[in-house]
This record gives C-alpha cells, structure tokens and sequence, in this order.
C-alpha cells in the first residue's frame, strides 16, 4: 500500500441537518395525547364503581352487623354460665374442674359441634385468656366432659403439668395420699399388737380373750 499524497481538498463535507422548523420531525409536527371523550367516560366509570363499592360496603355491614358486647366473668366467658365445685366429691381435683349448672352445646360457627358439655377446666379458662388473638367463642375450647376424678388429674398433669395451680394440687394429693398410708400403717400395727394379745392370751381366760376377739370383729377396716 503506497502513502496518500492528495491534499485536504479531496475531502467533501456532509450537509448539516436542518435546524428549527425546517427538520423534518419539525414537519411532522408533535403527536398529542387525545384527552377527549375517552379519557371523560373512564373517569365517570371509575366513579361508579367507587360508588356502587360503597354501596355494597354499606349492604354487608347492615347485613352482618357486629356482634353485640356481652358481660363476661374473670374467665372471660358470658355471665350467664354458671358453674360450681362437683357436689360431693372431695377431691381436691375438683376445685380445678367444675361442673356445669346445666349442659352446655358449643356456639362457635367456625367449629361447630353437636356435644353436649357438663365441665369445664378453670385452668383452660386462664390459659386462653392469655392469648393472643381471642373472640367471644374462644372460651368454649375449655369445655369438658369429665366424670371420674382419674379423667380429671390425667387431664392436668397432661395439659397443664407447669401450671401453679397443677402443681398445688398434685402436691396436696401427694401429702393425702401419704397421710392415707401412714394411718392405714398405723391401723394394720394396732390390728396386729390386739391379735397378738388375743393369741397369748391362756384358754384359762375365756372372758379377757372374748374381750378382745369383739374388740378386733368391731374395728373397720383401713380406708
């Protein structure tokens, strides 16, 4: 390739674009946004459905109204359910969960049920008090069908094993229990000193040994 030796003239500049109104966008002229009858009738649409919105709005809430408020107990269940300690039952399992003055059929729409309750736990009561989110059903979840005392300890030690009031009442169970037994010891070691008496006692004393064969015949046995 051999060296260029023309000169600067040999070049041809290129025209320069039109400036201002003689461009050809300047021709064309600027495309604007149509605002006409279209634009009014998507407004006026969209008004209507914000209306007919509140409407519907207005509807459900006379429709559905809130639930009225209702006088509720420490437990936070209605006034009207009245419970109490089982009558006759001297466990002390009892003071925890009471029976119902009259069965009671749960009113949750959202988990509903065709039993009939007669108990509730007063420690459930406590516990679903403390939650979080709760309703005016909430408290039926502490409804129970209790009947035996076993039923009603095996339901505190399973649900309630941490509880205060659980671990009272296992304690004053324990000590009764232990109380139970050292009577019953005592009882059985008096039984066995009389019986040991009446078997020294010589046939040459029929009215001593008699004394004492009534006295064993007449005790109770332990409880």
């Amino acid at each position: 390739m051999g060296i260029w030796s023309g000169s600067y003239s040999d070049f041809v500049l290129s025209p320069k674009p039109p400036v201002g109104n003689d461009s050809p966008a300047a021709q064309r002229g600027v495309k604007r946004r149509k605002t006409g009858v279209t634009s009014t009738s998507g407004k006026k649409k969209a008004a209507s459905v914000t209306r007919s919105n509140a409407r519907a709005d207005e509807f459900l809430a006379r429709a559905s109204p809130s639930p009225p408020r209702y006088p509720r107990s420490e437990l936070d269940m209605h006034l009207s359910i009245r419970h109490a300690r089982k009558a006759g039952a001297a466990d002390d399992v009892w003071d925890l969960i009471h029976t119902l003055d009259e069965p009671y059929k749960k009113q949750n729409p959202w988990k509903p049920s065709n039993l009939l309750y007669r108990n509730i736990c007063l420690l459930c009561c406590d516990f679903i008090k403390g939650r979080t989110k709760t309703n005016r059903y909430s408290w039926e979840d502490a409804l129970r069908n209790t009947k035996h005392s076993s039923n009603a300890k095996y339901h505190n030690k399973s649900k309630h094993v941490a509880h205060p009031l659980a671990i009272l009442a296992e304690q004053t169970t324990t000590e009764k229990a232990k109380t139970d037994i050292v009577n019953a010891e005592a009882d059985v070691r008096a039984v066995l000193a009389l019986l040991h008496m009446y078997l020294r006692l010589p046939k040459s004393r029929p009215q001593q040994r008699l004394r004492l064969l009534r006295l064993l015949l007449s005790l109770k046995e332990p409880s």
